[in-house]
């Protein structure tokens, strides 16, 4: 089934995709003016909340999070018709922390001195991001050069390629060895999601039941099994049944 949220993410991604004109003519106006009046009233036809800047800014901006932030997001905003901003920046904020503190809560970046002499390719490579490449087996010894920094026996190594210099290996930790954490993730079972999966299986099964007819029941079974057949029109015709003797 298809949301309102959908249909107006939709229209605002028609509105912003349309070619930029670099010839002007009556013809390349007109069509860029029809087409955005157009998304702009079946956007006021939704409603107000439809219609407003918030949905506009909500949605440049998730072109710009990344996938994983986007997909995030979604989940998060499904149970609302329309987010608004504050909504959103709240979400970015603890997007933020979240990125931030997945690693630097435990990476102890200020104790790896000997890095301070040399150039990274990746100054801030403790912040978890977004790869730019995946590079392969196939390619990978070619980026390498010499040059080889090893640290102490939990610091990691430094290697020497042609994008710079870059760190892999073992880091220091803050956290304690033995220290464990347990994670837990429920949900708001709004949707009655049980009952949902329970009616997907019962719909998906094969009816196992085995069913008896009645001799006329089978009679009008093999009627039309026999004697259908379509028309010009993609229609089906069978032959009226007549079943015992009608004398």
């Amino acid at each position: 089934m298809i949301t309102k949220k959908q249909i107006v993410q939709s229209l605002i991604n028609t509105f912003l995709d349309q070619k930029p004109i670099f010839k002007a003519n009556s013809f390349n106006l007109r069509k860029l003016l029809d087409k955005s009046d157009e998304c702009l009233r079946d956007l006021n036809a939704l409603g107000e909340q439809a219609s407003s800047k918030d949905c506009w800014l909500i949605y440049l901006l998730l072109q710009k999070i990344g996938p994983e932030s986007r997909c995030l997001w979604a989940i998060k905003s499904s149970e609302e018709e329309f987010p608004n901003m504050k909504a959103f920046l709240d979400f970015l904020n603890v997007r933020c922390s979240s990125l931030e503190l997945m690693l630097n809560e435990f990476l102890d970046v200020k104790d790896l001195d000997y890095l301070k002499s040399i150039t990274l390719s990746d100054e801030d490579f403790m912040l978890p991001k977004e790869w730019d490449v995946i590079l392969g087996s196939n390619c990978f010894f070619e980026i390498l050069r010499s040059g080889k920094i090893v640290g102490s026996k939990y610091e990691p190594i430094t290697q020497r390629t042609m994008f710079g210099w870059v760190v892999a290996g073992k880091l220091n930790v803050k956290k304690e060895p033995n220290e464990l954490y347990s994670h837990f993730l429920s949900t708001e079972n709004d949707l009655k999601t049980d009952s949902l999966l329970q009616s997907f299986c019962e719909t998906e099964e094969l009816s196992v039941k085995k069913q008896f007819l009645s001799d006329e029941e089978l009679f009008c079974e093999d009627n039309f099994q026999s004697s259908f057949k379509y028309n010009d029109q993609g229609r089906f015709l069978v032959k009226f049944p007549i079943y015992g003797d009608t004398s």
